[in-house]
C-alpha cells in the first residue's frame, strides 16, 4: 500500500532527511554531493547545434532522469513507501538538487522542440527560388569528377529554437516573425531550399539553408532596406557573390556564417551586433563557447545590467566593452544568464558593473579630452599631413614629445590626443638624430 502524506508529514519527513544528510555529511557524502551537481552541469550546458536539435532536450531529459535514478539509489528514502516522484523530490534535496525544476523545465523543452518541427513543415512557401547559384564564369567547365550528396543539418530549426528561448520571439505571431520558404531547383547542386527570416523587433534578415555547405547571412533589415532599392530587387534575388559584395562593400550590413563550431553562439553574436561581429576571432577564443538553452533562467534583479545596458550607462562601444571585459577575465567571476524583458542575455551584478567602470576609467574611457587637444585623424584632417608623415615624426621625437592622454572619442572608444604644445612639435619636422661616429 503507498502512503502519502500530508503537507505537514511531507516537512517532516524532508527535514528528517536533511538532518540525516548532514549526519552524514563527511567526505564521502561531499563527494557525492558535489559530483551529482558537476553532472547536471555538465547535462545542463550541453550546447545546442543544427546536430542535436533533433535529440536535444529528449537527451538532457534521459540522462537527468538517470542522474535521479542513481540519487534515489543512495538516498535515506529509497525503501519509503512513498510515490516515486516525492521519493525523487526528497532525494534530490538531500543532494540540494530541486529535480521537480529541472525535470518540469526540460519537460517544457521537449515539447517545444516538437511545436518548431511542426511549425517548419506548416512554413508558408514562395514559387521564387531564394539566393539562385552564381552564373558560372566564362570557360569554366563543369567538373567530371562524382558527386557527393551535401550533408543536412537543423539550422532553420535551431536557429528559431535560439530566438524563441533566448529572444522570446513568438513564433505564432506575424509582427514579431515571418519565416518564408523559397524554393529548390533539381538542376542545382543544392537539394535544400533557402529560407527567409524576418524578425522587425531584432532588425535582423537571416537567410539560412539546412544544407552544411551554405552559408547563412545575418542582415541589418533597415540598412538592407536603404541598400535595395538600388537594385531594385530583393535580397532573396541575389545570389552569394552578390550578397558577399554587399556585405564586403559595408561590413555593417551583415554577417557571413559558416557552419562549423560554435555555430549557434555565431548566430546570437550577430543577432547582437553586425558591425563588430568576427567569425574567424570567435573560432579562436576558447572564452567564447557555444550555447547552451536548458536552464531556467532567473529574471534579472533590478540592480543587474546586460551588456546593452552598461553601453546605455557608460557609453562604451560594443566590441570596445568586450575587449575589457576579455581584459579583466577570470577576475569578473561568473557571469550567468538573466532574463531582462523577454531577453535572455549574460547579467552582469553591480560588483561586476563596478569592476569594469574601473578598468574602463583606468584606460580613458570617462576622460574629456580639453579643449584644443586632437588624436592622429584630428590632426591629418586640421593640417593636411598623411598618416604616415605624423607617424614618422611622433616616432622621431620620441620621449621629448611627452606622453598623450588616454581620453574618450566619438565612437564609444579610447584614442591618443595630442596637446596643442605637442601638436606643434609635430608640425615642426623632427630633426633626424646625427650618425654617430
Amino acid at each position: 500500500m503507498t502512503i502519502i502524506p500530508n503537507d505537514e508529514e511531507q516537512r517532516s519527513l524532508r527535514g528528517s532527511g536533511l538532518i540525516l544528510a548532514a549526519a552524514t555529511d563527511d567526505s564521502d557524502f561531499t563527494k557525492t554531493k558535489e559530483g551529482y551537481a558537476a553532472r547536471l552541469e555538465g547535462i545542463l550546458d550541453t550546447p545546442l547545434t543544427p546536430e542535436n536539435f533533433s535529440t536535444y532536450a529528449d537527451d538532457a531529459y534521459n540522462q537527468v532522469v538517470s542522474l535521479v535514478g542513481d540519487m534515489v539509489s543512495k538516498s535515506p528514502y529509497r525503501d519509503l513507501p512513498l510515490p516515486s516522484r516525492l521519493i525523487e523530490d526528497y532525494a534530490g534535496d538531500s543532494y540540494g538538487i530541486d529535480i521537480g525544476k529541472v525535470l518540469d523545465t526540460l519537460i517544457s523543452k521537449v515539447d517545444e522542440t516538437s511545436d518548431i518541427k511542426k511549425f517548419v513543415a506548416n512554413t508558408g512557401r514562395d514559387n521564387s527560388l531564394y539566393v539562385p547559384p552564381q552564373v558560372m564564369s566564362p570557360g569554366i567547365e563543369s567538373g567530371k569528377g562524382e558527386f557527393t550528396e551535401a550533408g543536412v543539418s537543423q539550422k532553420l530549426e535551431s536557429i528559431l529554437f535560439l530566438l524563441k528561448e533566448i529572444h522570446g520571439i513568438d513564433l505564432q505571431d506575424r509582427e514579431q516573425i515571418v519565416v518564408t520558404r523559397g524554393t529548390a531547383d533539381k538542376n542545382m547542386m543544392r537539394n535544400e531550399p533557402y529560407y527567409s527570416i524576418q524578425i522587425p523587433g531584432l532588425n535582423r534578415t537571416i537567410l539560412v539553408c539546412n544544407e552544411k555547405d551554405n552559408i547563412t547571412y545575418i542582415l541589418d533589415s533597415e540598412m538592407l532596406a536603404e541598400s535595395m532599392p538600388d537594385l531594385n530587387l530583393e535580397i532573396t534575388d541575389l545570389d552569394k557573390g552578390a550578397i558577399d559584395q554587399l556585405i564586403k562593400d559595408n561590413p555593417s550590413l551583415g554577417a557571413r556564417i559558416i557552419h562549423n563550431v560554435k555555430y549557434i553562439t555565431k548566430i546570437e553574436e550577430s543577432l547582437d551586433e553586425i558591425a563588430s561581429f568576427d567569425e574567424a576571432a570567435i573560432d579562436a577564443n576558447d572564452r567564447i563557447q557555444e550555447v547552451s538553452i536548458l536552464k531556467k533562467v532567473e529574471i534579472a534583479p533590478d540592480d543587474y545590467l546586460s551588456m546593452k545596458g552598461i553601453y546605455k550607462e557608460m557609453g562604451i562601444g560594443h566590441a570596445t566593452l568586450k575587449d575589457i571585459i576579455s581584459d579583466i577575465g577570470d577576475d569578473l567571476g561568473d557571469v550567468l544568464d538573466k532574463k531582462f524583458g523577454t531577453n535572455v542575455t549574460p547579467g552582469y551584478s553591480p560588483e561586476q558593473i563596478e569592476k569594469i567602470r574601473v578598468r574602463a576609467e583606468t584606460r580613458g574611457y570617462f576622460t574629456e579630452a580639453p579643449k584644443g587637444y586632437l588624436t592622429y585623424t584630428g590632426i591629418q584632417e586640421e593640417y593636411g599631413l598623411a598618416w604616415d608623415t605624423i607617424r614618422n615624426r611622433i616616432g622621431n621625437l620620441g620621449d621629448d614629445l611627452g606622453k598623450p592622454l588616454n581620453a574618450k572619442n566619438k565612437r564609444g572608444g579610447v584614442s591618443k590626443w595630442f596637446s596643442p604644445e605637442q601638436i606643434e612639435k609635430i608640425l615642426v619636422k623632427a630633426k633626424k638624430p646625427k650618425p654617430t661616429e
